[in-house]
């Protein structure tokens, strides 16, 4: 667990309750007004403060998984087997085929609600079944309150298949690439470095 400073708190407080911001409207800024709650849109400190709490899942899943309550997948790649994977508010999370460790999870993440407050759009997430687990996916879903999943997930953007993927996956991500870098909103560079600079903003 992590500990912060009265310091530190404070300074936080400041910014989430303290700030002035102004509200920009067609190239308009208006009056500035005080804040009572949250940070303005694109402030550096909100991804650092939900980086701190989104940690706390980390936290809960590796006690659960020494204490034996959940398993990962392919222990023999990744040390106690790979459970989660996190980018900012998406989250996804990797369960061999055994219900009881799946009831555990869904008590590990309502517990995570609780402790910090924040609440899981369970209805907006999907379950994908492999192999054996297809015989239980009607069993996980309930237990999550999730609709099945359709092949190949797309994670940050990227389209992801357990087989190799076709010209007819990789479409849907061509044309998004095309229709950004069609927008001309790179300047003068080269179309090369907007290549780079598309990658590095597309998703």
């Amino acid at each position: 667990m992590k500990v912060f400073l009265s310091r530190w708190i404070s300074w936080v407080q400041r910014f989430i309750s303290g700030d002035s911001v102004a509200v920009n409207v067609n190239d308009e800024v208006g009056p500035y007004f005080q804040t009572k709650k949250g940070l303005r849109q694109g402030d550096p400190l909100s991804p650092i403060l939900f980086n701190i709490v989104a940690d706390m899942l980390a936290i809960l899943i590796n006690r659960a998984k020494v204490d034996g309550q959940i398993s990962g997948v392919v222990p023999h790649l990744v040390d106690g087997g790979l459970f989660v994977l996190q980018y900012a508010d998406d989250t996804i999370i990797f369960m061999d085929n055994d219900l009881e460790h799946a009831r555990n999870t869904k008590l590990l993440l309502c517990a995570f609600e609780q402790i910090l407050g924040l609440k899981i759009n369970f209805h907006k997430s999907e379950t994908f079944c492999f192999g054996v687990a297809q015989q239980n996916l009607t069993a996980y879903m309930q237990l999550f309150g999730c609709n099945s999943g359709d092949l190949p997930i797309r994670y940050l953007g990227i389209p992801i298949h357990y087989r190799r993927l076709s010209n007819t996956d990789w479409r849907k991500f061509d044309e998004c690439f095309e229709k950004r870098l069609n927008q001309g909103s790179f300047g003068n560079v080269t179309r090369a470095n907007a290549n780079t600079a598309l990658l590095n903003r597309i998703y």
